[in-house]
C-alpha cells in the first residue's frame, strides 16, 4: 500500500487495527504495512496496545485491597476510605 492511498483506506486499516487490539490481538509493527509504520495513528494504536497488555498482565495489582478504616499509618490514622485512584488509595 502506498502513502497515497485514499484517506477513506487509511482510516480503514487503522480502524481495523483498533479492533484487532480491542480484540485482544497481539499487533506489532510487523503486521502493519509498511507504509504506515510512521504514521502517527498507527504508532499511538501500538503504544495503546502494549499498554492494554501490561496492564492486563498487572490487573492482580489493582485487586479491592483497600486499607481497613482505623488502620494506622505511621503517626496518621486511617479514619474513612474515600475511594481509589490511578496512584492508590485515599
Amino acid at each position: 500500500m502506498s502513502m497515497r492511498s485514499n484517506d477513506s483506506d487509511l482510516v480503514q486499516i487503522i480502524a481495523s487495527l483498533g479492533e484487532r487490539i480491542a480484540g485482544d490481538e497481539i499487533i506489532t509493527i510487523e503486521n502493519v504495512p509498511s507504509a504506515l509504520r510512521e504514521h502517527p495513528a498507527v504508532l499511538w494504536l501500538l503504544k495503546i496496545g502494549r499498554v492494554g497488555r501490561v496492564l492486563l498482565q498487572n490487573q492482580h495489582c489493582f485487586a479491592d485491597d483497600a486499607l481497613p478504616v482505623r488502620e494506622l499509618i505511621g503517626p496518621w490514622r486511617v479514619i474513612n476510605h474515600l475511594g481509589r485512584g490511578g496512584l492508590g488509595d485515599a
